[in-house]
């Protein structure tokens, strides 16, 4: 069965279409692997709470950015394709400075593919999708960067020894 084309597409090209799709995908894979991550600080050897409430409000955003992607798609005139969702390559993660580490990793590869995606739709001439991600996209990924950076420095600084975890939790709890 063939696919119907919209009667309304608001010059929206098809390579602009094809890279919406690829992002809706790569944010659900985002969700899955932090759904998994949050799991992994949730088990009673764990207990982690925290760290799991964090990834599980990670899965929920990237979740939110995928349907947020989906109605734009629909609403450019163009049609959403779902592929599987390859399982996460692990299960489980070696602390939280692994995790975050990965995070800030699947975060960057987000962020490259959204401005590819501004490029992509201003070489196309989609104002529309480029209004669109200066609106909604960009700036609110440059602050998921900043602040899994920002996390991840903090937790590889407890983890130093000669930076002493002593003075990092006076900074935090007492200077604050």
């Amino acid at each position: 069965m063939a696919e119907a084309s919209s009667l309304v597409r608001l010059n929206y090209d098809q390579d602009c279409e094809d890279a919406v799709n690829s992002h809706i995908q790569q944010q659900l894979q985002a969700s899955f692997v932090y759904l998994t991550m949050a799991s992994c600080f949730e088990g009673d050897d764990v207990a982690l709470e925290n760290l799991k409430r964090f990834f599980l409000s990670k899965s929920q955003k990237c979740k939110a950015s995928a349907e947020m992607f989906m109605f734009l798609q629909n609403k450019c005139g163009g049609s959403i394709v779902l592929r599987d969702i390859p399982r996460p390559d692990r299960n489980s993660w070696h602390g939280g400075i692994h995790a975050m580490e990965c995070a800030l990793h699947m975060e960057m590869t987000i962020n490259q593919s959204l401005l590819n995606l501004h490029e992509l739709a201003k070489g196309k001439g989609s104002t529309y999708l480029c209004d669109f991600l200066e609106n909604h996209c960009l700036d609110e990924q440059a602050q998921v960067l900043k602040e899994l950076s920002s996390n991840l420095s903090n937790l590889r600084q407890m983890e130093d020894p000669d930076n002493g975890l002593a003075e990092h939790l006076l900074e935090k709890l007492s200077l604050s």
